[in-house]
């Protein structure tokens, strides 16, 4: 069983690689389909669809606010844009107005003045809030408790240092247990 010329030899030395390529390339078609469909689409191919769906509906949005301002601008566009002439016998008599607000402004003004007048008035006769003699009377009180607060610390202190020296005399004395060892070891 040798060779013959009618036997499919690859290059690369190995029988039926032909058909082993093809297999190959038919498997992997199969394999990539069958994942894909249990997968589901790649993320740039879920980010494209999102892209066109959002697109659209911006377009349409779009679409909408252009109608809307033409609509406002048409509209606007339609009205008189001055107001008609007023006769003269209709029109405000301004300088009445002016002598009017200055009359006003005049009265204001002297009401006001009355009340600044009124309130330095009260300033400079009100009653001081602190008298001399109250503060100084307030500065006596305070000096006459922190000297009372001085002599009973004073005292205090003088108490302490005598039960101190009564504790310290107590234990100088020797114990009664000290005292009678003592006297057992003589």
């Amino acid at each position: 069983m040798g060779l013959t010329s009618e036997d499919p030899v690859s290059p690369n030395g190995g029988r039926h690689t032909q058909f082993k390529e093809a297999l190959k390339h038919e498997l992997r078609a199969r394999l990539s389909k069958t994942v894909r469909s249990n997968a589901g689409l790649s993320f740039d191919e879920r980010i494209e669809i999102a892209a066109k769906a959002k697109h659209d509906e911006t377009s349409k949005q779009e679409l909408v606010q252009r109608k809307a301002l033409q609509a406002a601008v048409e509209k606007g566009r339609s009205r008189p844009t001055s107001a008609p002439v007023r006769p003269s016998k209709l029109s405000p008599n301004q300088q009445a107005m002016l002598q009017e607000r200055m009359k006003k402004m005049k009265e204001q003004e002297d009401e006001y003045k009355k009340q600044v007048q009124e309130m330095r008035q009260k300033m400079n006769t009100r009653e001081p809030l602190f008298r001399l003699s109250d503060v100084q009377a307030g500065f006596e009180m305070l000096r006459q408790q922190q000297e009372e607060k001085r002599r009973e610390l004073q005292q205090e202190e003088h108490e302490r240092w005598e039960h101190l020296r009564a504790v310290e005399a107590l234990f100088s004395k020797p114990l009664y247990n000290e005292y009678s060892l003592i006297l057992t070891i003589r």
